[in-house]
């Protein structure tokens, strides 16, 4: 019997630059009910992303990170935030668990954020990777559909 190890999605980065954490926290600071902190270890940098449902902890040293986000009530968010993160401050890639890219802009349609749309929808919109009040309010019958 095989025991796998599955995740909703997986991160690394290469050529962090110095302070990424620390610019990384400062951004996330903005998304509603999310906990982040910097913390120095023998390795590196720890950046703690935490919500009441779920956390993540990215250790960066020497410029890199690799690390997952498991199942789990908050991992829509936390895949927010891994998006909000490259597309603010680059230098990581995220893959789902088929190993396909996480696209760089949040969507309903997308499998990764099915769940509780409404609290998505406010983490992403808090770090920019949303404009759907926008989209919705010059289409009603699109927010119709998909809801």
């Amino acid at each position: 019997m095989t025991n796998k190890f599955k995740a909703v999605a997986y991160f690394k980065g290469d050529n962090l630059t110095e302070g990424w954490p620390e610019r990384a926290a400062h951004l996330l600071a903005a998304a509603p009910g999310c906990q982040v902190a910097c913390s120095e270890a023998g390795g590196g940098t720890t950046l703690s992303i935490r919500f009441a449902d779920g956390e993540i902890n990215i250790l960066v040293g020497n410029g890199s990170t690799v690390g997952s986000v498991k199942p789990g009530p908050a991992s829509a968010v936390l895949v927010v935030c891994l998006v909000a993160l490259r597309k603010a401050l680059g230098g990581i890639e995220i893959v789902d668990d088929a190993q396909a890219s996480v696209p760089r802009q949040v969507r309903p349609i997308n499998p990764l954020y099915q769940g509780d749309w409404a609290r998505i929808e406010s983490v992403a919109e808090a770090l920019g990777c949303w404009e759907g009040k926008k989209l919705f309010a010059d289409n009603p019958a699109l927010r119709a559909k998909l809801f």
